[in-house]
This record gives structure tokens, C-alpha cells and sequence, in this order.
């Protein structure tokens, strides 16, 4: 999984990032630019293919899947997204994008699970005290707790 996603940044640094779809269907290109699950599919099916996500028949989608799914829960934790919205995000850039797939080859599986785990405990905790997220935000703020 982290060499799926480490791969996949050097894939967009070599051929192209884009947002808004998996691939650049214009260029007539192998390896045409593509948005970050785009690059994950180009490493694991070795090619473009329509909607990756959809391919569980391909030896390919064990790997992608497995990077996928870790790279939503780093996103989830370190950004509050996932993958589609995390590339799409107006403003984004390069970089950001390969620093996220590098940054989360690196990062143990189960420390996301545990972070996650924690972030429900407290979303749980939060609803069960009547407490709003805008007035935690207010509070945070410097404002009072109304």
C-alpha cells in the first residue's frame, strides 16, 4: 500500500495532475494526466480505466482498494476529507497532493484506525452533552458559550 501510494506521486509529478475527473482523456496520451485516484488506478491496473473503484474483478483492485481506503483515513484525519473531495478542493495544488500520498505512505494503518476511534469517541461524547459544534467553535473564538 505504501509503495501503491508513493507510486502514484511520482506518477502525477511525471505525467500531470487535473482535477474534476480520473484522467485527461484529451491528451491521446498511455499515461495521460490524472487526479490523485486516477494515478492510484495508473499504478495498479498499469493503465486508465473508467470509474477504478468500480474494477473488483482486475489482480489490480486489491492494491487499489487498500490505498484508497488508506488514504481516506489519513485524509479524514489530518484534513476532515477524503480522497475525490480532497483533490477537487478549489485551490489545490501539486504539491499539497503528493505531500498527502507520500506523507500518508508513511503513516501505520492502525494509528489512523486509532485516531478515527478517537474522533468517535468524542463526536459520540459531544452529542450525548447537547453541546453544538458552532458553540465549541464560538468558544474556540473567543466568543461565550450561548
Amino acid at each position: 500500500m505504501a509503495q501503491v501510494l508513493r507510486s502514484a506521486a511520482l506518477y502525477l509529478e511525471r505525467h500531470g495532475w487535473i482535477q474534476g475527473c480520473y484522467y485527461d482523456g484529451t491528451t491521446g496520451v498511455f499515461t495521460p494526466p490524472a487526479c490523485l485516484v486516477g494515478a492510484i488506478g495508473m499504478v495498479c491496473y498499469g493503465g486508465p480505466v473508467d470509474a477504478p473503484a468500480e474494477h473488483r474483478t482486475d489482480p489490480g483492485y486489491p492494491d487499489f482498494e487498500q490505498a484508497v481506503l488508506h488514504l481516506d483515513r489519513y485524509l479524514l484525519v489530518e484534513d476532515g476529507s477524503e480522497s475525490y473531495e480532497f483533490n477537487d478542493a478549489r485551490g489545490r495544488t501539486l504539491e499539497q497532493v503528493t505531500h498527502v500520498l507520500r506523507d500518508a505512505a508513511t503513516r501505520p494503518a492502525e494509528e489512523l484506525l486509532d485516531a478515527l476511534r478517537a474522533i468517535n469517541e468524542m463526536n459520540d461524547r459531544l452529542a450525548e452533552s447537547g453541546v453544538t459544534v458552532e458553540q465549541i467553535v464560538s468558544l474556540l473564538n473567543g466568543g461565550d458559550f450561548r
